[in-house]
């Protein structure tokens, strides 16, 4: 299990994606990479917890089965480049699609370099579109599908503890959420690809920018200064929010 605390740690610490003019290196956002205006707390739901509380004990070791599974999420799966975890990896194409969402919107009057970056933000967030440029080639998509079998692996194991059967559900809907940003990423994309002047490329890039940054931040939709337990809001970084939520339980 210290593995998995030390996964959680080093991936919190990768996690600030910002997207401005200039692309920061990923900083050190302690709740994992939610805005300074989304306070962690905000997302939990204490009285939730504590009726899941009384019907069994909320925090304990995981079974193995279940531990195997969130190691794979945070640790290391057989699958990703270099042997690293599910999360790590979404991150990393994360952030790549974030600096070429950037580097899109730097001259609004260059419709050929906005182009010329949607096909590397495609790259990045699902290769299976038969895109080419920079990136892992695993992809943000498969992340999430892989991220959201694993979990829900883990919860379907006897035994668990009450915090992965409480945040468990929500890292899949996070999951299932970031599965959904990376659809309109992608549509956008293909929309800036096929646009016909450059005022109407920088219109699409701007929404495009704002999807990705939905895709790896989460995004408070309906304006009350949280981020809901709802697929539409959800993104890369309420998984690892609640993943981590689980590790503190379960040590």
């Amino acid at each position: 299990m210290d593995s998995l605390k030390d996964s959680v740690l080093a991936s919190t610490l990768c996690a600030g994606i910002l997207l401005t003019g200039m692309v920061s290196p990923l900083g050190a956002q302690v709740v994992d990479s939610i805005p300074d205006r989304f306070p962690a707390d905000s997302l939990v739901d204490s009285s939730e917890a504590e009726a899941d509380t009384l019907e069994r004990p909320y925090s304990g070791p995981l079974p193995p089965t279940a531990a195997n599974a969130l190691a794979y999420i945070l640790t290391a799966a057989p699958d990703t480049p270099e042997g690293m975890g599910l999360l790590a990896t979404g991150r990393a194409e994360a952030q790549i699609a974030l600096q070429h969402a950037a580097f899109a919107g730097r001259d609004s009057t260059n419709l050929g370099n906005m182009q010329r970056h949607m096909a590397h933000v495609i790259h990045a967030v699902d290769p299976g579109q038969g895109s080419q440029g920079p990136g892992m080639g695993y992809g943000v998509r498969q992340t999430a599908r892989q991220i959201l079998a694993q979990i829900e692996s883990a919860q379907g194991v006897d035994g668990v503890p009450g915090a992965l059967t409480f945040h468990g559900p929500r890292v899949a809907m996070a999951a299932r959420g970031t599965n959904a940003r990376v659809d309109e990423v992608i549509a956008l994309a293909r929309q800036v690809q096929s646009a016909g002047s450059a005022a109407a490329g920088n219109r699409l890039v701007r929404q495009l920018a704002e999807a990705v940054r939905a895709m790896a931040y989460g995004l408070d939709r309906d304006g009350d200064r949280r981020i809901g337990h709802t697929e539409d809001e959800m993104g890369l970084a309420q998984i690892g929010h609640h993943l981590a939520l689980v590790e503190r339980l379960t040590r």
